[in-house]
């Protein structure tokens, strides 16, 4: 009797403390970046909880702006004895990574750097109306608004933006591209790329804007890339032959516009000199005519002057004047007739001794 009073009491004793051994319930803190957005979503409830989370009214008032939240837990027996199991939360924190993505698709190349196409590449291959098929690059850029985190969640839960943009953005692409390519033949494109860009533009902003997500940027680079390598060579050709007419042209131009500098240049220097010579013939008549007037002048002054017997009295007086001073006083030795020189003798020296 005693010893089924002390085996019943140890018994007691030991489910006791055995059923003490349950492990602290330790809160699980989580922390959300400025970047994020986060959600505590319920994990337990009835089916109209269960309902309701499937909508995105739902998530917006689950939504948390706090930086560091801790995640409820409770205890869950998963064996025979009580303090068999383990903690489960009672809630989910879900979170939005909002920060700005930038994708690039552009063809890959083999060793020889020429385009390829392979399949899941991320590449766009479209096609021109007249069948020729080319590659384009493209630059997209994209992030999530805070007011929009919970209809991103709601459509692409547990996904991230780098993912569903080279996924779905990237579809959507391609899907407006080719639509804007196959209308036109490939001449037409190759000057419209503003166009085309402008209109993926237009279209996957808005398309993307309803799940949540803001497309910042799409661009296209890198020129097109043509599954044919001929049709690269042809076009370069002709961008050669081209390049040589504009070269051989403007060379054209600017000797004709030389030429043109060199005659402007001549006609000056000739209509320089004619205008020079034509001012030194005006002189040189000038001049002549201004002598001619004098020596008219001085003439007839002479010849006024012969009339007045005081200017005949003056010239003799001027005569006789030179006479005497070149004269040295020797009469004439020699008589020079018609046919012979006679000596003449006796004369006396008349000469002045000086």
């Amino acid at each position: 009797m005693k010893m089924n009073k002390l085996v019943t009491t140890l018994g007691i004793i030991t489910i006791a403390a055995l059923t003490s051994c349950t492990p602290p319930n330790i809160p699980k803190i989580e922390s959300i970046a400025p970047n994020e957005t986060a959600f505590l979503v319920p994990l337990e409830g009835d089916r109209e909880q269960q309902v309701k989370f499937d909508s995105e009214s739902f998530l917006e008032k689950n939504k948390i702006s706090i930086g560091r939240v801790e995640i409820p837990q409770r205890w869950r027996v998963t064996g025979r004895m009580s303090w068999e199991g383990e903690y489960i939360p009672t809630v989910m924190l879900v979170k939005v990574n909002r920060a700005p993505v930038t994708v690039q698709w552009q063809a890959s190349t083999d060793k020889n750097g020429r385009s390829i196409r392979i399949t899941n590449d991320n590449s766009i291959w479209i096609e021109s109306k007249d069948s020729v098929g080319f590659s384009v690059g493209f630059n997209v850029s994209a992030y999530i608004k805070a007011e929009d985190a919970s209809k991103f969640l709601y459509m692409y839960a547990g996904r991230e933006l780098t993912d569903v943009m080279n996924t779905e953005i990237h579809g959507r692409v391609m899907e407006v591209a080719q639509t804007f390519a196959a209308g036109q033949p490939l001449d037409t494109l190759r000057e419209q790329k503003a166009e085309m860009s402008k209109e993926i533009q237009t279209d996957v902003t808005a398309f993307f804007k309803e799940r949540g997500i803001t497309v910042t940027n799409i661009g296209l680079f890198g020129g097109f890339t043509y599954e044919n390598d001929k049709i690269q060579s042809a076009i370069d050709e002709v961008f050669v032959a081209q390049q040589m007419k504009n070269t051989t042209k403007a060379a054209l131009d600017a000797q004709s516009s030389i030429n043109e500098k060199l005659i402007s240049e001549a006609k000056a220097k000739a209509t320089a000199a004619q205008e020079e010579a034509s001012g030194k013939a005006q002189a040189y008549v000038v001049e002549a005519k201004g002598k001619a007037d004098a020596m008219q002048l001085e003439v007839n002054a002479l010849q006024s002057a012969q009339s007045n017997p005081l200017y005949i009295e003056v010239q003799k007086l001027n005569v006789s004047k030179e006479f005497n001073t070149k004269w040295d006083g020797r009469l004439p030795t020699q008589y020079i007739g018609s046919d012979k020189v006679t000596t003449l003798m006796g004369i006396p020296d008349m000469s002045v001794k000086r």
